[in-house]
């Protein structure tokens, strides 16, 4: 039965073009994230001033920066870098957030309302501001940065998780697995978890996105990762004096920020799309 149900998720998931699209383009940025040593053309630390800010050529594909450096070889590296922080971060916030969640929704009394409000107190601030204060708090530095995001990305997720929670406990499969004398733990992970995670899954697909720009924005700002590590973010503060005069230094970097938020939007709404329940009737 499960097994025909992801069946049929698969089925609508693979007639929205957009959305596979989006997972291609995904998957492509994810291979050339793990096969970067075989793609670059150059070492993508090595500097070479007599090459610097050379226009797209054969050689260079994009171009060289202000140090002569191979941009392209330092856009592929870079996608090991913000893949992988903004896939750690996530995975960080994921596993913060769901067992506060569930244990908050389906417990209640005094442990729901202090976690709540802790939830309260990070929500009334703009998240981005907050991690940027966390972040320059800690100091400069990728994981001091990822550090600062799941501390405050988590209470989101934990907020719609708890919800999702409350909805779920009073399904007739949970009721009878507590008559029948099920322990807490049990419950949680064996009834409430698989009726959340359809919802969590098509969130953190759509969250990747915006986590990839808050790591880039952060590096933008000089406070993720530090030169000479090729990170897009900090690509682009880089290339910012030289905008005019070489726009490739820029471009670059951008667009690949910006084709995967746009990749991980279209697969997260053809996600989305696949998992509501009420078109598993159409």
């Amino acid at each position: 039965m499960k097994q025909n149900l992801w069946s049929r998720y698969w089925q609508r998931l693979k007639h929205d073009k957009a959305g596979i699209c989006g997972l291609m383009i995904l998957l492509v940025f994810a291979g050339m994230a793990l096969t970067a040593p075989y793609l670059s053309l150059h070492d993508p630390l090595a500097v070479q001033l007599g090459a610097k800010l050379q226009n797209p050529s054969a050689q260079y594909p994009f171009g060289t920066d202000h140090l002569g450096r191979c941009i392209f070889s330092r856009v592929v590296y870079g996608a090991q870098v913000s893949l992988a922080a903004a896939g750690i971060v996530l995975g960080s916030v994921l596993v913060i957030s769901l067992p506060v969640g569930m244990f908050s929704g389906y417990t209640g009394g005094m442990a729901d309302q202090i976690f709540m409000r802790i939830v309260d107190t990070v929500l009334a601030f703009p998240l981005l501001i907050l991690a940027l204060a966390i972040a320059g708090f800690l100091g400069a530095g990728l994981v001091n940065v990822m550090l600062a995001l799941a501390a405050v990305w988590w209470v989101g997720y934990a907020r719609i998780v708890r919800g999702l929670t409350l909805a779920a406990k009073e399904k007739d499969f949970v009721m009878a697995a507590k008559a029948a004398g099920t322990k807490t733990i049990p419950i949680l992970y064996q009834h409430i978890l698989p009726h959340v995670l359809g919802t969590v899954i098509v969130l953190a697909t759509l969250d990747m996105g915006k986590l990839i720009m808050a790591v880039a924005g952060l590096s933008f700002l000089g406070l993720g990762a530090q030169p000479p590590t090729p990170e897009w973010g900090s690509m682009l503060n880089d290339g910012r004096p030289y905008f005019q005069a070489a726009p490739h230094v820029m471009l670059f970097p951008g667009l690949a920020i910006a084709t995967v938020v746009l990749s991980c939007n279209l697969f997260g709404d053809a996600l989305r799309d696949a998992l509501n329940p009420q078109g598993m009737t159409e």
